[in-house]
């Protein structure tokens, strides 16, 4: 979950990239209706984002683990720290982008495939 800077960027076919949003790296737990949201150092989340838990909720698997990052969107549609870390002052959207599912429905993904895990996403 923790980014590693780098002066160049690593290339060739074992290597992707994800656009850092400056929000808050999350873990995505479903289980059924509920949901946990944990920070990389696990603190619970989920009381302080309750429209993203909600969200989570709703996805079709029953059971999910999913690798993502809180964001707040500013009015003018960018991404806002600051914003985020004012959430309950602040006029503002907030969403949830997953960019790994590392279970689902029972079935441990993290010997699969990056690219077969992302698909996984879309399927369900």
């Amino acid at each position: 979950m923790l980014a590693t800077s780098a002066d160049t960027l690593p290339t060739g076919p074992g290597w992707s990239y994800e656009v850092k949003w400056d929000g808050y790296r999350t873990l995505a737990i479903k289980t059924g209706r509920t949901v946990r949201l944990l920070s990389r150092n696990l603190k619970d989340l989920t009381a302080d984002y309750p429209g993203v838990a909600s969200a989570i909720a709703h996805l079709k698997p029953s059971d999910s683990v999913l690798d993502g990052e809180i964001v707040a969107i500013d009015t003018e549609g960018r991404p806002s720290f600051q914003a985020l870390q004012h959430r309950r002052t602040a006029s503002l959207t907030v969403v949830y982008y997953a960019f790994d599912v590392l279970h689902i429905n029972g079935r441990d993904l993290m010997k699969t495939p990056l690219d077969e895990r992302r698909s996984m996403m879309l399927e369900h």
